[in-house]
């Protein structure tokens, strides 16, 4: 048996992917600007700003994949609990083939997996990036070397630059 495509919800799906690329864009172009300005500053507020481009990014990427985990995890559940992928009453974005059974439980199971999978790594990442962060941030007290009261290096003429 074949579901037919949803034109509804392929239109849906094609904003919702446009939506998201725009807005990774203004992200990248707000976090360059951001990076470019802290440039121009002392090596300690540039490395305040470069951790909190880090804490917000991952932030954002975490709590995306965490949202996508829990839909997938629900949607999993639902395979599981009809035996039929894809479940009753969801709307495709293309003709698809009705499974149902033994192999759309196996195949919800696998969602539910792969969705426990990634809300795992969407805990973890913050974790791992809150601790670059934070050695970044004090990456002075590791090398005093790297603390300058001037303008960071990559804004200086080279002949100005630190060669100890």
């Amino acid at each position: 048996m074949i579901q037919s495509a949803d034109p509804g919800a392929r239109r849906r799906a094609i904003i919702l992917a446009c939506a998201t690329i725009l807005l990774a864009v203004a992200a990248y172009v707000v976090a360059d600007r951001w990076l470019a300005d802290a440039a121009a500053r002392s090596t300690a507020e540039a490395r305040a700003a470069i951790a909190a481009v880090l804490r917000w990014g991952t932030a954002a990427v975490a709590t995306m994949a965490a949202a996508s985990g829990l839909y997938l995890f629900l949607l999993g559940r639902r395979v599981v609990s009809g035996r039929r992928f894809p479940p009753a009453g969801m709307a495709v974005i293309k003709d698809t083939r009705v499974i149902e059974g033994r192999s759309a439980r196996t195949r919800g199971f696998i969602i539910q997996a792969l969705a426990l999978t990634l809300m795992a790594a969407a805990t973890a990442l913050p974790f791992a990036a809150f601790k670059v962060a934070a050695l970044i941030e004090s990456a002075s007290a590791l090398n005093p070397r790297l603390e300058h009261t001037q303008p960071a290096a990559a804004s200086r003429p080279p002949e100005q630059l630190d060669r100890r």
